[in-house]
C-alpha cells in the first residue's frame, strides 16, 4: 500500500470512528442529494419559487391591509376624540349659557318679588292712611253728635245747636293739632 492508499484509509476511519458513518455512505448521501436538488430544480423548483412568491405577495398585501385598517382606525380614534372634545364644548356651552340664564331668570324673580312687595306695602300704607282719615272723620261726627246731646241737655234750648257743634268741631280740631 501506498502512502497515499494509507492516508485515505486511515481518515475514512477516522471518519467512520468520529461519525459513525463510512466515507462511502457519506459520498452516496451527497450524490443522491445533488441528484435529488437538480430534479427538484428542473421538475418543481419553478413551482416551489412561484408558491413562495405567491406566498410572500398574500403577506405583504396582509400586511398592507392591516397597516391601512390601523391607519383607519388610527383616523377614526382621532375624528371620535374631536367630536368628543366639539361635544364637550358645546355641552360646557349649554351649561354656561342655561348657568347665565338662570341667573337672568332668578334675579328678576327676585326683582318682581320686591317690586310686589313694595307695591303691597304701599297699598297697605294708603290703605292705613285712608282707614286712619275714615276713622277720624267717623270720631270727629261722634263726638260732635255726643258733644251736641250734651250741650242740649245742659242748655236745654239756651244755645243754638248749630253753634255748640262748631265751637265742638274747633276744640277738637285743635286738640288733634297739639
Amino acid at each position: 500500500m501506498t502512502v497515499i492508499e494509507q492516508i485515505i484509509e486511515s481518515v475514512s476511519k477516522t471518519i467512520e470512528n468520529a461519525l459513525g458513518v463510512s466515507p462511502l455512505d457519506i459520498l452516496v448521501q451527497i450524490l443522491g442529494t445533488i441528484v435529488l436538488v437538480l430534479i427538484v430544480k428542473k421538475f418543481f423548483w419553478k413551482k416551489v419559487v412561484a408558491y413562495l412568491d405567491g406566498r410572500r405577495a398574500a403577506m405583504d398585501q396582509e400586511f398592507e391591509k392591516a397597516k391601512a385598517a390601523q391607519l383607519e382606525a388610527e383616523e377614526v380614534r382621532a375624528k371620535s376624540q374631536e367630536e368628543l372634545l366639539e361635544l364637550k364644548k358645546r355641552g360646557d356651552a349649554m351649561m354656561s349659557q342655561a348657568r347665565i340664564e338662570a341667573d337672568r331668570e332668578h334675579q328678576e324673580i327676585v326683582q318682581e318679588a320686591r317690586q310686589e312687595a313694595i307695591r303691597i306695602l304701599e297699598n297697605a300704607n294708603r290703605q292705613i292712611e285712608i282707614d286712619k282719615e275714615h276713622a277720624r272723620r267717623e270720631l270727629r261726627g261722634e263726638v260732635v253728635e255726643i258733644a251736641t246731646m250734651m250741650a242740649g241737655k245742659i242748655l236745654d234750648e239756651e244755645l243754638d245747636p248749630n253753634k255748640y257743634r262748631d265751637l265742638a268741631i274747633a276744640n277738637f280740631e285743635s286738640g288733634e293739632s297739639s
